[in-house]
């Protein structure tokens, strides 16, 4: 239920406040069973159920890590699926790459959760500070733009830039021959086996009152097919949340962003593609660890959008890049636009 503090918000930020109302409940209860789930734990590596271990709680360091899927901030039918795409990628990539990544001894579902927290993932716990909190200019200002530290010498940046290249070079050598989710097939072959879980999916059908019947049921077979979704989604957005837009400027320059994302697919969408890539839609600093001493990289904590996609380019921001408004004085290119393009002219 919406708490009364909710009530009376606009639309457009009902969704949000009631996903953080959602979210703060469920992690009081993760509090209050913080010794069932310590119980738990043990129970499930150990078989005793009476360890004397932490998961997180007053600053200690665990050797296991619990990780669940909250709700509020996904779609509540989706959070299984998020935690099985999470571990059939780690395991994937653990098989095909020498990525230092957690081993995943145990998970499972939200019925087999202590008090039906949700479905959760049990990993080994590795220590580290956030990369982008390591690499970024330390300032007061909690709102200031991420600047990289200009005190840092080459050999550092080197090194850590030595590792991330090694990662990236690592996971685009990855190929499959359809779009969309990765885990193993009938014959235990990792292949594509279902729609994309992307991060904007996900956006659209938690928080805009976008109708899940519109999105993809099944794997792409073409990269104009997929592109062509993405496209339908934009305009579908556009027409269906309420107090999207602040004004009328504001509707034009989203209107025209998302047809000028159309208007190329026939031309450069290319009807094959593949092989299609790994691609990971929250692959950024802040979700990767790094040793303050040794500085080795743990590249990535956070795979639950990890899909095969057509081949395009990244990026390697200290701050994720969301939106490119006012790229030029007459459009507002959206990322996808810039990809769109970058892939053309770099194929």
């Amino acid at each position: 239920m919406p708490s009364k503090a909710t009530a009376f918000l606009p639309h457009m930020f009902k969704a949000e406040a009631n996903a953080e109302d959602e979210c703060r409940a469920w992690i009081c209860q993760l509090i209050d069973a913080r010794d069932e789930v310590v119980a738990f734990v043990d129970a499930r590596l150990y078989g005793k159920g009476t360890g004397d271990f932490h998961i997180g709680f007053r600053g200690h360091r665990p050797s296991v890590l619990i990780h669940f899927a909250k709700p509020g901030h996904a779609k509540w039918q989706w959070r299984t699926k998020k935690a099985m795409n999470e571990v059939h990628i780690i395991q994937y990539l653990r098989q095909h790459t020498t990525i230092p990544l957690p081993y995943i001894p145990c998970w499972g579902l939200t019925e087999e959760s202590p008090r039906q927290l949700g479905s959760f993932i049990i990993m080994d716990f590795i220590a580290g500070a956030r990369l982008s909190t390591f690499l970024k200019q330390s300032t007061k200002d909690e709102d200031a733009e991420m600047v990289l530290n200009p005190a840092f010498r080459d050999e550092t940046l080197y090194t850590i830039h030595n590792q991330l290249a090694d990662c990236i070079l690592q996971i685009s050598r990855l190929e499959f021959s359809l779009i969309g989710a990765i885990s193993k097939d009938a014959s235990e072959t990792w292949a594509v086996t279902n729609r994309p879980l992307t991060y904007d999916i996900n956006e659209l059908a938690t928080g805009t009152g976008y109708s899940v019947a519109q999105l993809p049921t099944a794997p792409f077979h073409r990269t104009s097919n997929f592109f062509q979704s993405v496209s339908n989604q934009r305009l579908f957005h556009l027409e269906t949340q309420q107090s999207l837009a602040k004004d009328e400027a504001d509707v034009r320059r989203r209107f025209i962003a998302r047809h000028r994302f159309k208007q190329p697919i026939p031309e450069y969408g290319i009807n094959g593609g593949n092989p299609f890539k790994v691609f990971c839609n929250d692959m950024q600093p802040a979700h990767m660890l790094t040793g303050l001493k040794t500085l080795q990289i743990a590249p990535n904590l956070n795979f639950e959008f990890t899909d095969s996609m057509p081949a395009s380019p990244t990026y390697g921001s200290i701050e994720i890049a969301t939106c490119f408004r006012k790229v030029d004085s007459q459009l507002a290119l959206e990322p996808q636009v810039i990809c769109l393009i970058n892939a053309k002219r770099t194929s």
